[in-house]
């Protein structure tokens, strides 16, 4: 009854060999002929042990297999007639296996490293998915990573426990193994399986497709999802026509006499511009639905909110963000690592108090990133005399300026013509709200630029932090994960050459792995370029993830056994490395898209 829980018993440990565990282990295992013709073992393949003696259950690991004709068992001369007699090859088929886990039995198991002895003529099993996943003691609940991969597919989950999850996680792996499909999978699974709220960070436009179905899934589509969409200034620009037909095309839908040229009712307009950016953000992200726009009015100024899209099957709100210079300039080095020196971060609180004074004629309102870069230079002398900084730092801060100004996201407004107003502004939205869903920070408008997106991955990770924080104080803060990809555009080396403040990149990274830990926010790091990398980002990820990658990778990472797997196994195989799984070590395929996903390498 036993062996029928173990499996189908295939073969015995070998009793014309010393049998050795340890340090120098030696486990072999003779499969008779027609075990061996009816089952096509594999390198890497999993079989089960149940030693003689002590009926100790033991997880190996097929490490070789080796075949013998006739003529060697017997030690006669080959001869021709021999050779070619099919009878030759009848003989037992010899495995050499790695112990790998070890339990007292099935109903009490918590896998150990194998340590007791394996006597010979043990009974040897090919295990069941069931067992192989007791003996591993696979974690039964928590986010879905795949399948257990050993040399090929089983139909085992891998999963990761939730707390896990809060201890961070890095991925790796070259483009086109697998990394985006996983994510997404793993943003659905943390959403359903756990009530994780993700949030991506999506420069390719990948996760933005959360809310279409995916053919034979296990998972539903989402049915509600937050997009941030910032909005620069030469895309409005270089959609001027285009935004001018849909707005127009709105008031008609809506019956509004005349064009946007006769509407002077500030939120009326900015309504239909709204309207606009939605026709142009469908087209762009290759959806289709109903676009119904939010805007509204301050201080005589018309700002779009953005707007949400009806699908038959899901809502999608979207919110237009963009930065104000006066929200944000004493913060500009804490916001946008590649601003300048340790020493200028330190000193830039002056800096802009006497560019407000200067420039703002003391009042941040009047402050705006195309005005500071315009006087900046005129400055100079004022910034020299009064912070005691040399020439080359003055002009480290006024580069940074323009770098600021070439991120294309300060101050953003658009008019229909510079002398024809009213005009619309785009801003910061209610944070409060725009966390309490799914959400996708749908980056797109950076993709040739993605080093100038770290002010919207910084600022929009300091609002969660602080919203985080806030949840800390009054109660349990609602459980979030967030997704990085490309992580090394925002999280970089800081010891690489450029202008990068090594104070800004890793105190962001110390809030999100230390402080997010307690506040419930749990990291996915993703990247093609580890190399690249923030060191701190690795050394705080305490789940590795590791597709297919150059061996330095997995040396690295102290995987560096799993290359040949990874080499020639199919896409989408992973090395999952774990405080959470009872062996270290777990190889996995994750699944196949759960949601809609573009054919685009990822």
């Amino acid at each position: 009854m036993l062996g029928e829980k173990l499996g189908e018993k295939i073969g015995i440990v070998s009793a014309s060999e010393v049998i050795a565990v340890g340090p120098q282990h030696k486990i072999l295992v003779e499969i008779p002929f027609d075990v061996y013709k009816s089952r096509l073992l594999k390198v890497g393949e999993l079989l089960l042990i149940e030693t003689a003696v002590h009926k100790s259950l033991i997880l190996a690991r097929i490490t070789s297999i080796q075949r013998r004709h006739l003529v060697a068992l017997l030690g006669i001369e080959p001869m021709d007639t021999y050779i070619n007699d099919p009878q030759g090859l009848t003989t037992p088929a010899l495995l050499e296996l790695e112990p790998i886990a070890e339990c007292p039995s099935l109903e009490n198991c918590d896998p150990t490293q194998p340590a007791s002895p394996v006597d010979p003529t043990s009974a040897v099993y090919a295990p069941s998915p069931e067992v192989i996943a007791i003996m591993l003691g696979i974690p039964q609940h928590g986010a879905l990573l795949g399948k257990l991969y050993v040399s090929k597919e089983l139909d085992i989950y891998v999963r990761l426990p939730k707390e896990a999850l809060f201890t961070h996680m890095l991925v790796v792996g070259t483009t086109g193994a697998g990394k985006t499909t996983f994510l997404k999978n793993l943003a659905i699974s943390a959403y359903w399986d756990l009530g994780v709220i993700p949030l991506a960070f999506d420069i390719q436009g990948d996760f933005i497709h959360l809310v279409y179905p995916a053919p034979d899934s296990i998972y539903k589509p989402l049915d509600k999802l937050t997009i941030i969409w910032p909005v620069t200034q030469s895309f409005l620009f270089r959609e001027n026509k285009e935004l001018i037909r849909y707005a127009n095309e709105y008031l008609e839908k809506i019956e509004q006499e005349g064009d946007l040229s006769v509407i002077n009712d500030p939120k009326l307009f900015a309504e239909a511009v709204s309207y606009g950016l939605g026709q142009l953000f469908l087209r762009r992200a290759g959806i289709s639905g109903d676009v119904v726009p939010e805007a509204e009015e301050k201080n005589g100024v018309g700002y779009v909110k953005g707007f949400t899209v009806y699908l038959s099957n899901a809502e999608i709100d979207v919110v237009t963000w963009a930065l104000n210079l006066r929200d944000v300039i004493f913060d500009v080095p804490s916001l946008f690592p590649f601003f300048g020196t340790q020493r200028i971060a330190l000193l830039y609180k002056d800096i802009a108090s006497l560019l407000v004074e200067k420039i703002g004629e003391g009042d941040p309102n009047n402050l705006t990133i195309r005005v500071a870069v315009e006087k900046i230079n005129k400055l100079e002398g004022q910034i020299k005399e009064k912070l005691k900084l040399h020439s080359s730092q003055i002009e480290s801060i006024i580069r940074g300026f323009f770098m600021l100004k070439g991120t294309d996201i300060l101050d953003v407004e658009w008019c229909l013509s510079k002398t024809n107003k009213p005009c619309i502004k785009i801003g910061e939205p209610n944070y409060d709200t725009v966390f309490e869903n799914p959400a996708v920070v749908y980056l797109e408008l950076f993709m040739e630029k993605p080093t100038a997106a770290s002010i919207v991955v910084y600022r929009l990770l300091r609002k969660l932090m602080e919203i985080k924080d806030r949840e800390l104080r009054t109660g349990t803060p609602k459980p979030m994960l967030v997704l990085v990809d490309e992580a090394h555009e925002y999280f970089p080396q800081t010891e690489r050459g450029e202008n990068v403040s090594k104070e800004a990149v890793e105190d962001m990274i110390n809030k999100l792995t230390r402080l997010g830990r307690v506040r419930r926010v749990g990291v996915a790091f993703a990247t093609h370029m580890p190399e690249d990398l923030n060191p701190l980002v690795t050394q705080l990820s305490n789940t590795k993830v590791v597709f297919r990658s150059d061996e330095t990778v997995l040396e690295s990472f102290g995987l560096r056994e799993y290359s040949q797997l990874l080499r020639i196994a199919p896409n989408g195989v992973a090395i999952a490395k774990s405080y959470a799984f009872r062996t270290g070590v777990l190889a996995f395929r994750t699944l196949p898209p759960q949601t809609f996903h573009r054919s685009h390498v990822d």
